[in-house]
C-alpha cells in the first residue's frame, strides 16, 4: 500500500526517518528536513534508514547532511527530488485529499 508523508514545519530525527520511509512525500513551504546526529554523541542512524536517504537525497548530498549536522529547506528537499511537491498551509489538506483519492482509485494490490 502507498504511503504518504506530509511535513508541515520540521521533520527533524526520527521524522525524517518516518517520511523517508514513505512513498511520496509533500511539504509547506519552510519546512524543515535534517538528522542533527553529527551535534550528539553516541546517536547513530541505523544501515536501513541510512539507505533510504541516501537513495531519496543522493550520497553527496546526505552525507552533506549528516556529517555537517546540516538541515535542508523544503526548497533543496524537492529540487532533490526527496518532496513531490511544495504546498501552501492553506491548500496542504486539499491537496493531501486529492493526492489519497487518486491513490485509492488504483487498482488494488494482489496481495490484499
Amino acid at each position: 500500500m502507498p504511503t504518504l508523508a506530509v511535513i508541515e514545519g520540521f521533520a527533524i530525527g526520527g521524522g525524517l526517518a518516518i517520511a523517508a520511509a514513505c512513498d511520496l512525500r509533500i511539504a509547506t513551504p519552510g519546512s524543515c528536513l535534517g538528522v542533527p546526529i553529527a551535534r550528539t554523541l553516541g546517536n547513530c542512524l541505523s544501515i536501513a534508514n541510512y539507505a533510504r536517504l541516501v537513495a531519496a537525497l543522493g550520497a553527496s548530498r546526505a552525507k552533506r547532511m549528516l556529517l555537517l549536522a546540516e538541515n535542508l529547506s523544503a526548497e533543496e528537499a524537492l529540487a532533490a527530488g526527496f518532496l513531490s511537491e511544495i504546498v501552501e498551509a492553506g491548500e496542504l489538506d486539499r491537496r493531501v485529499g486529492e493526492l489519497c483519492s487518486r491513490l485509492v482509485s488504483m487498482p488494488p494490490s494482489p496481495c490484499a
